[in-house]
């Protein structure tokens, strides 16, 4: 899931020939959408659905015409982007994925562990032919929900917004346009992490990842120059049931939508064979649509999850027995399973579309999937080496932790929590920092793990990495403070070595060639890291709230190993209100 992107098509619940595509969701609307050629010359404010009608540049969608599905966030109570400042990125930004001249790029954290997905060749082609779902322009006199007195089920906002799921599985691709901006009315920083806080935009992207197309891939658009696909912990950390929705009673209307998506998910695999991918989402039913876990009676999981018997379920296999209770968070059928020779420590295989990477143990799969402590307990019981380090990376259980009651039961089991994995090059608190919870963060750091440990292999301090990867997150300035705190040092170096190193100097010297603005996202990204500190990190994935508050904590705006100081970072990588808060400090 997320590791291609390809092309299908479909027309609903009737197949169009050579499509096997069987549509979830029922259309109440007719699906309008807008040429790409066209969105490319718009004027700004973008016209609203009404005027595109009667100027004839909105088109009834139908089979066979490659449409992307525009998800955001509105900047305006009256208008979704008052000013242009959205649009113009996403126009630049298609603009330059049809001459070629930016691609969408593998996100860090799945390179790190050998992921590469794959932007098709021919998808230039098809952008420069294709059309544009936006629901500004493909849905009539639509507004900014801020009450529940209006939802008059015949009108045709209402039946166009019922028709969302079903836009959704009807188009091709799926971006979700996230650059760092301000609402205009609140004041608000819009940006990735706000738009996956939305319980209608998570809706959106579950209906996406459970629709019935081969590629289910998110793209997600920072700025003209920065696309990728959305790394898989974003979607796993981010149900449709507690995302934050203005009108309260929208939450049981997605809840419901959720439903629809995951029993047509469930019933397609189950129809095409796909019995791992199958085992996988049924495990995780009940965590989606924020349900209590379902206990299994011993013979009911054998029949649900396809198994022959109870041996076939302690077998080898994808999707084993072993991790279909472990993501169901059954400890008793677990249990029973080890009883007929299952083993605990069987490293997986085949689920990194997933986000499970290959030689993960079970222990490791529970504690990054966010299993209850309990689970945690009861395959330390059951003898899972609390020490089990993934070959690719080096990181055991520690590395993944997702709660501080799951660390609390590591650390009592013995986990090493102090340790640099090797070779990427991270301790459990350096980890935490970039992928997990403040409190996790709090609790390695009461258990007295070192805010500012060597640095090896990726070479980033706990500081490097809240910046590095911040942009899905809440709670990142919770953490600068916790590690600053701590004695965190805010002008630590980036100190690569090993693999990792000898990538980014190969990039450098493609930086030196072409220039460092000339050169993709990536290349840029990693040439950069070398002798980076956390304010250069902040300022080159265009963080602005942590780059102020690296600043206002005193970090001093040092150059990297390439002599690029913090605002030609965020200049290079056309991060405009980091670019002016840098040049603002400087002066």
């Amino acid at each position: 899931m997320g590791s291609r992107c390809s092309a299908s098509q479909g027309d609903g619940s009737t197949p169009s020939a050579g499509d096997a595509t069987m549509f979830v969701h029922p259309q109440f609307f007719p699906l309008y959408v807008v040429k790409i050629t066209d969105l490319l010359t718009m004027e700004m404010p973008a016209p609203s659905h009404t005027d595109l009608l009667n100027r004839g540049l909105l088109h009834s969608w139908q089979p066979g015409m490659f449409s992307i599905f525009l998800s955001h966030q509105w900047l305006g109570r009256l208008h979704p982007d008052p000013e242009g400042s959205q649009l113009n990125i996403l126009r630049e930004s298609l603009l330059k994925l049809t001459k070629g001249s930016v691609s969408v790029e593998c996100n860090l954290p799945s390179m790190m562990h050998g992921q590469l997905p794959h932007w098709s060749a021919d998808m230039a082609k098809r952008l420069e032919n294709g059309f544009i779902f936006l629901d500004w322009f493909s849905i009539p006199e639509i507004i900014a929900r801020e009450s529940d007195s209006c939802d008059d089920e015949s009108c045709s906002t209402t039946m166009a917004v019922r028709s969302i799921p079903f836009y959704v599985e009807a188009c091709d691709l799926f971006f979700v346009l996230a650059p760092e901006l301000r609402h205009k009315d609140t004041g608000r920083l819009c940006n990735y992490a706000s738009w996956l806080s939305r319980g209608w935009c998570r809706a959106e992207l579950w209906c996406r990842l459970l629709s019935a197309k081969t590629d289910t891939s998110v793209v997600v658009v920072y700025s003209a120059e920065e696309l990728e696909f959305m790394f898989q912990l974003d979607w796993q950390h981010n149900t449709i049931a507690d995302g934050v929705f203005t009108v309260e009673a929208d939450r049981g209307r997605v809840v419901s939508l959720g439903e629809a998506a995951a029993e047509g998910k469930l019933r397609q695999l189950r129809q095409s064979g796909h019995k791992d991918v199958y085992r996988f989402f049924l495990a995780h039913r009940h965590w989606l649509l924020g349900r209590p876990r379902h206990r299994w009676q011993l013979q009911d999981f054998l029949n649900q999850f396809h198994f022959d018997d109870l041996e076939a379920a302690a077998g080898e296999g994808v999707m084993t027995g072993v991790l279909c209770a472990v993501f169901a968070g059954d400890s008793e059928v677990l249990t029973a399973l080890v009883g007929a020779r299952a083993d605990v420590n069987s490293s997986i295989r085949g689920l990194s579309d997933l986000g499970y990477f290959d030689g993960m143990s079970p222990l490791t799969v529970a504690t990054r999937s966010n299993q209850d402590p309990e689970m945690l307990s009861t395959l330390l019981k059951l003898r899972a080496d609390v020490n089990y380090r993934v070959p690719m990376s080096g990181a055991c259980a520690a590395h993944v932790a997702r709660s501080s009651e799951q660390f609390r039961v590591l650390k009592d089991a013995g986990v090493d929590f102090h340790s640099v994995a090797m070779p990427i090059g991270m301790t459990p608190l350096t980890s935490a920092a970039g992928f997990a919870a403040a409190e996790v963060v709090s609790a390695l750091l009461e258990a007295r793990s070192d805010p500012n440990p060597p640095m090896q292999g990726c070479g980033w301090s706990p500081l490097h990495a809240v910046a590095l990867f911040s942009r899905g997150r809440a709670d990142a300035v919770e953490i600068v403070h916790l590690l600053v705190k701590a004695q965190g040092d805010l002008n630590a170096k980036a100190r690569m070595s090993g693999p990792l190193s000898w990538i980014a100097r190969a990039m450098k010297a493609q930086t030196a060639i072409w220039g460092l603005s000339a050169c993709g996202s990536k290349a840029r990204c990693l040439a950069s890291l070398p002798g980076i500190t956390p304010l250069g990190a902040a300022a080159l994935v265009g963080d602005e709230t942590l780059t102020g508050l690296f600043l206002d904590l005193g970090a001093r705006s040092a150059p990297n190993d390439m002599g690029s100081l913090p605002e030609e970072l965020a200049q290079a990588n056309r991060h405009a209100n980091v670019t002016s808060l840098l040049d603002f400090v400087s002066i």
